[in-house]
């Protein structure tokens, strides 16, 4: 844990970042990845370490206490076991959650859906080939048409066995509720506190220094966004983002969001829809909602809504907000695409030397591992991709820390580079100091990130933090299950 006096970039969704407070304003901050299959950032204003401790380990254990039961990628979890049968007694975790999807069906008048899994998945697995517009489109009116019942008294829950449900539009909001609450419960002398699990950001109380959290959005990684980011500022209450390009799904004939209309599958008119409302799940479903509706549709949601305020932007870069979305607004916070001052500049001559190992494990079923390594700036945003070993797509995307926050953002110059993996063995590669569209980086903070994964085996990542100036410097990190020890050497060459 640390304690914090600088801004920190929210991992997950790469439009949303805590916007930099003051040096007085130092709280306790905590991160962790690969939750969710993202990362998990919190911070607290507690004027113990040990209530800010107590609260970071109690939502975190809610987290993946409601990810056993809600996600949808675990075979193992209750979601699935659900989405196998065709009556199905849940949790009350569970049924709350289903009930809500629904219950948000009934109130968008379509728009926002719960019965989307099987649709999605079609068009997941048909990724590469021409858009299949027609099958999406039965598929997502045969779900929207479906008959679903469910029982409050009994937590019955009874559908056609083919629906499946798919709750990611709205679970980690949810989620960061919950853990939230837990966080509260177990510290109650908490001043205030904020979690972003995965770009959903949900916040309470008061910010270390007694002004609100507050929140800039930036850009859509694919949009063409010209309208200035702002920042916001939230005191009990959550925000959410919904965009082209972090999920979109690639098709021979074009991308299409992952967004789709409940009621005939069309894909999301909008880039993106950003969302404040009092809960975390409330945000994140009328996202998902907002991102399909006509933009006067959506807006006039939101204005009858309470204290629920939307910015929408589109291909072309117009924006609609609503009415209360100024309530919010900072006018004279600084955001995330401000001009930065220009780096310190890189020293002459030298480079940052890496050394890394690819294990030779014992396995009659062993497959090479799939790699990526890359340099982030210390808010964890990308600044040059050093190495991608596995020439297959699909099996990219094991590699999760990496594709969901990088390649699927913009897979064109990934797939160029991309090749095939190598065998055990130590290997060596250099950064120059360029980023990835040519420029100096400059000293400064930075992490080399290493991740690994193999088919029939496990996942492995590694991170060294760098403070790259003047003076020489060697660092490494231990080795993993999929890696081996890292070395890292900056400085002129011997």
């Amino acid at each position: 844990m640390e304690q914090r006096g600088r801004g920190w970039l929210l991992g997950g969704a790469a439009a949303l970042a805590v916007a930099a407070p003051t040096a007085a304003h130092a709280g306790y901050a905590f991160h962790r990845d690969h939750i969710l299959g993202a990362s998990l950032d919190m911070e607290a204003n507690a004027t113990a370490e040990l209530d800010a401790i107590a609260a970071f380990a109690a939502a975190t254990d809610e987290v993946l206490r409601l990810d056993a039961i809600l996600s949808t990628w675990r075979a193992d979890s209750e979601l699935s076991a659900l989405n196998a049968s065709a009556r199905f007694r849940a949790s009350p975790d569970l049924f709350d959650v289903i009930a809500y999807g629904e219950g948000m069906r009934i109130a968008t008048r379509g728009a926002f859906s719960p019965r989307l899994g099987a649709v999605t998945a079609f068009a997941r697995a048909h990724a590469g080939q021409a858009y299949p517009a027609a099958d999406i489109s039965r598929l997502a009116h045969m779900a929207d048409k479906a008959f679903v019942r469910l029982d409050a008294a009994t937590r019955i829950v009874e559908k056609p066995a083919a629906l499946r449900f798919d709750v990611d539009a709205f679970a980690k909001g949810h989620i960061a509720d919950r853990a939230l609450a837990a966080a509260r419960r177990a510290s109650p002398n908490l001043a205030g506190f904020l979690i972003n699990l995965g770009g959903d950001i949900a916040a309470w109380g008061d910010a270390p220094g007694g002004d609100a959290w507050r929140v800039g959005i930036a850009p859509a990684g694919v949009a063409a966004d010209n309208a200035s980011a702002q920042t916001v500022q939230l005191r009990n209450a959550a925000i959410a983002y919904s965009g082209r390009g972090a999920r979109d799904l690639r098709f021979s004939d074009g991308a299409a969001s992952h967004l789709m209309s409940p009621a005939d599958g069309a894909p999301a008119r909008h880039v993106s829809a950003a969302v404040i409302a009092p809960r975390a799940m409330d945000a994140d479903a009328l996202a998902a909602a907002f991102s399909v509706m006509a933009p006067d549709e959506a807006l006039a949601f939101a204005d009858q809504s309470s204290r629920v305020a939307a910015r929408l932007v589109d291909a072309h870069g117009r924006v609609w907000e609503s009415a209360a979305w100024a309530d919010f607004v900072a006018p004279d916070a600084p955001t995330m695409c401000q001009a930065a001052a220009p780096p310190t500049p890189w020293p002459t001559g030298f480079s940052l030397d890496v050394a890394f190992e690819i294990p030779r494990i014992e396995s009659g079923s062993y497959e090479k591992p799939y790699i990526a390594i890359w340099i982030s700036d210390e808010n964890r945003r990308l600044v040059r991709t050093l190495l991608v070993l596995g020439d297959r797509a699909r099996w990219r995307e094991s590699n999760y820390v990496w594709w969901r926050r990088f390649e699927r953002l913009d897979p064109a110059p990934v797939q160029a580079m991309a090749r095939p993996t190598r065998a055990p063995g130590r290997y060596d590669l250099t950064w120059d100091g360029l980023d990835n569209d040519g420029q100096s980086a400059g000293q400064g903070r930075y992490i080399l990130n290493i991740e690994a994964s193999r088919e029939h085996g496990a996942h492995s990542f590694q991170s060294i933090a760098l403070d790259l100036a003047a003076a020489p410097l060697e660092a490494s990190a231990a080795a993993q299950d999929e890696i081996g020890a890292a070395s890292v050497r900056y400085g002129r060459a011997p």
